[in-house]
């Protein structure tokens, strides 16, 4: 039996039962802090379930973004972005408020980590097909039947659509994470997850880009190969030949009390096309193509450390509110809503 450890009124506890309470209270602590470390462990590393073979990947802390300026600024200036994520609830039938911690989109799949009801999440899965045989009925004499079938990958089981012309699939690991994208792209996530598949950051191109610290305090990070969206288009003019020493590069988007700040770590090939990438960087010419993109009155900050070159800017909140707005008409495209809005 368990000492007794309860007192007479008034009386005082002995040195024992003072050291036998405070293990007990010790434990429960540990046990609490055992219980947060694993439920955020997916949390805290997305990347391990995004399989290596990637373009990009863009993580998105919801909860941050949600309660950011930036997402108030959007919602205020009704831009498409806000419209585009009342879009994605509607799909995924989540609340991104409160069920969705972070959105992890790669190039054939999108993650959600958080707290899902599986059930509910596979029939919205479910309807979809019904609405894309719907849509694919439309003018047609004949019926077609989309029909969705089982699948697993050592244990992890997912839904697909065995459909010419359609190609969608659905997992959900516990009911912390969820994988929506075509059969293979769900397939490698979940060859990730049981560790069958090298992940994303097996790549060397891609680990030498990634900042850690920078992904922690981040309500929006970004990895890309030369070929991805951002690269290949919105920085192709401002990085010009020494683009071509680039092997990977990764974004951070981050809000303070009074500022939007962006910081954009470049890989480059070796030393020798690192400095080649800072000079182009540091051109006047190439400045004043950023200043625009970035929002800046200012040149941006360029650095070099090896061979990762880093451009960060800085714009006040009150300055990038007007941004919104100019963005949201097509004036002035800017870069930090590009991201989000991929």
């Amino acid at each position: 039996m368990p000492p007794d450890l309860s007192l007479a009124p008034g009386a005082r506890p002995s040195a024992h039962q003072k050291l036998t309470l405070y293990a007990g209270g010790a434990l429960v602590v540990l046990i609490v802090l055992v219980i947060i470390a694993l439920s955020s462990r997916v949390q805290r590393r997305p990347l391990s379930l995004v399989p290596k073979g990637q373009r990009e990947v863009q993580v998105v802390d919801m909860r941050r973004f949600l309660r950011s300026p930036i997402y108030q600024m959007l919602c205020a200036a009704e831009h498409p972005i806000a419209r585009h994520l009342e879009a994605i609830e509607q799909d995924y039938n989540v609340d991104l408020d409160h069920d969705v911690a972070l959105v992890v989109d790669t190039d054939d799949s999108t993650i959600l980590i958080g707290r899902f009801d599986a059930r509910r999440m596979r029939d919205s899965f479910e309807e979809a097909i019904e609405d894309k045989e719907k849509d694919i009925n439309r003018g047609r004499a004949t019926p077609i039947h989309l029909e969705i079938l089982d699948g697993d990958v050592e244990g992890y089981t997912y839904l697909y659509c065995n459909q010419e012309g359609v190609d969608r699939a659905f997992a959900t690991v516990g009911s912390a994470v969820a994988c929506f994208g075509d059969r293979w792209g769900v397939r490698r996530f979940l060859k990730a997850k049981a560790g069958l598949r090298d992940r994303v950051l097996d790549d060397p191109s891609m680990a030498a880009a990634y900042s850690p610290s920078l992904a922690r305090g981040a309500l929006l990070y970004r990895l890309e190969k030369p070929s991805g969206k951002i690269l290949a288009s919105k920085l192709k003019d401002v990085l010009g030949s020494a683009g071509a020493g680039v092997v990977g590069a990764f974004f951070a988007v981050n809000t303070t009390r009074d500022a939007v700040q962006l910081t954009i770590r470049l890989a480059a090939r070796d030393a020798a096309a690192a400095q080649s990438l800072q000079e182009q960087l540091d051109r006047s010419a190439t400045q004043a193509v950023l200043g625009p993109l970035l929002g800046l009155d200012t040149a941006a900050r360029v650095e070099r450390s090896g061979v990762i070159v880093t451009l960060a800017s800085v714009v006040p909140l009150s300055k990038f509110e007007e941004i919104v707005v100019k963005d949201k008409n097509g004036q002035a495209p800017n870069l930090v809503l590009s991201l989000i809005a991929n």
